[in-house]
């Protein structure tokens, strides 16, 4: 068995490389919603909640924690969002798409509603996460969410609450390292991209026939 980063790692790789910097913001990951491409296979079972009601919830977060931050809440579009379809359902918030890597990475705070493994990104940049949750939401979300709170031992903001329960932007260190080596990249694993370390792996365990390795 050869460990290897999981495959959102290969985009920190490649943000560290280039060195390329975003001003710094908070960021929020989107996931599309009810709107996600998968909720509209047929072994897919149809999304609980409807893109109105979870723009609605979401956005009345947003709002609340804009006020509470005193600053802007940028989305990040998911990967397989098409560019400005998304931004109808954030209200008139700036929507910036192909960016989630470098968003995070420079983020003052990374909100989420939802389980992206972006989260990973976010741990391992070591930016505060703010989860949000709703009895609204698709049961599978609420899953993940409750799934990510615990991995990270933090809370789940209520968004059915009548005011935003209170958050803080901490960042427990013990627990972020703990979630990284555990389901983002082991310690002592190649700082190589994903697909590199494997065939790496291949080459050296390739032998021609006269018995010695190959080159």
């Amino acid at each position: 068995v050869t460990y290897i980063h999981s495959l959102d790692y290969d985009l920190v790789i490649a943000s560290r490389a280039s060195g390329k910097q975003s001003p710094s913001r908070v960021v929020f990951i989107d996931s599309m919603g009810p709107l996600h491409p998968e909720y509209f296979l047929e072994e897919t079972p149809p999304c609980l909640i409807s893109p109105q009601t979870y723009s609605e919830i979401v956005c009345k977060g947003l709002d609340q924690i804009e006020k509470r931050l005193e600053t802007e809440v940028v989305i990040a579009a998911h990967p397989r969002a098409t560019v400005g379809v998304m931004e109808p359902w954030y209200q008139g918030r700036t929507v910036l798409y192909g960016q989630t890597s470098e968003l995070i990475a420079s983020a003052t705070a990374v909100i989420l509603a939802h389980g992206s493994t972006s989260i990973g990104m976010a741990v391992v940049h070591q930016r505060p996460i703010v989860l949000l949750g709703s009895s609204q939401f698709d049961p599978i979300v609420q899953y993940y969410a409750e799934g990510f709170a615990q991995a990270l031992d933090m809370q789940i903001i209520d968004l059915d609450a009548p005011e935003l329960p209170p958050f803080t932007l901490d960042v427990n260190e013990e627990t972020y390292a703990q979630f990284v080596h555990k389901y983002v990249k082991r310690q002592g694993t190649p700082e190589e991209p994903f697909w590199s370390v494997v065939a790496s792996e291949i080459i050296s365990d390739t032998k021609p026939p006269d018995g010695k390795k190959a080159d």
